[in-house]
């Protein structure tokens, strides 16, 4: 299995205008609390993006968002769906993106191993998913903890179902046992999944997180891979 490494330089982010005062929230939430089973309120999504048929980026796990908003200005054609389980952040992420006047992204309160296929079908009338991320998500460290991470065979499989043909599903994280273990989720289906191992050592969205900014500059590795949907469901 091959672990892709970015390269020690350090390209940070620089845009002083989504800086933000953030509240303070928990780091980590429990996915399988009861008050992240329960359904969602989902917008119309003609009202909330520019009309289609523009394409759509999903962001999963976004925290803050203030990456997805440096993306929305350097691709004012796509549209950004940022979905994060801590509803506070969400607030806050939606307020600033009003502060910006910014149409081509929103910030939505889910928990995607509950809520994928309502998000996922709700926007597929009007809108192509082009590509998916996954950057950084809670790791879980612990054993009894695992089952709490948002990638398991079941998401996978749901999210191959749900996508489009040859969309791709960008995983990056720099803990390097929670990046072994996602690959090996995805390559467990590998009639839904191509895996791409010519990806280059670049985030694949062309900007680095903040968070991938940090690691490199404390110099740390960042892994990454893509899968791409076959179009194939089990």
């Amino acid at each position: 299995m091959l672990l892709r490494r970015c390269l020690k330089g350090s390209r940070r982010a620089t845009a002083a205008s989504f800086s933000t005062k953030s509240i303070r929230v928990r780091q980590h939430v429990n996915p399988l609390s009861q008050r992240y089973q329960e359904p969602i309120a989902l917008p119309e999504w003609t009202t909330v993006f520019p009309p289609p048929p523009a394409q759509l980026h999903l962001d999963i796990g976004c925290a803050r968002a203030q990456y997805l908003m440096k993306l929305s200005t350097m691709r004012p054609d796509t549209c950004f769906l940022g979905v994060e389980i801590r509803q506070p952040l969400v607030v806050e992420a939606m307020e600033r993106i009003g502060t910006l006047g910014l149409s081509n992204i929103h910030i939505l309160h889910g928990n995607m191993n509950v809520h994928l296929d309502a998000i996922v079908s709700s926007l597929v009338p009007h809108y192509t998913i082009g590509s998916v991320s996954i950057f950084h998500p809670d790791p879980w460290m612990k054993k009894r903890h695992v089952k709490r991470r948002v990638v398991n065979h079941a998401f996978v499989a749901d999210l191959a179902r749900l996508l489009p043909t040859d969309t791709p599903v960008f995983l990056q994280t720099d803990v390097l046992d929670l990046f072994e273990y996602m690959v090996q989720v995805f390559q467990d289906q590998p009639d839904l999944y191509t895996q791409d191992d010519t990806a280059s050592g670049a985030n694949a969205m062309g900007l680095p997180t903040d968070r991938e900014s940090a690691v490199l500059g404390d110099g740390g590795d960042i892994y990454r891979t893509t899968f791409y949907t076959t179009g194939r469901t089990v």
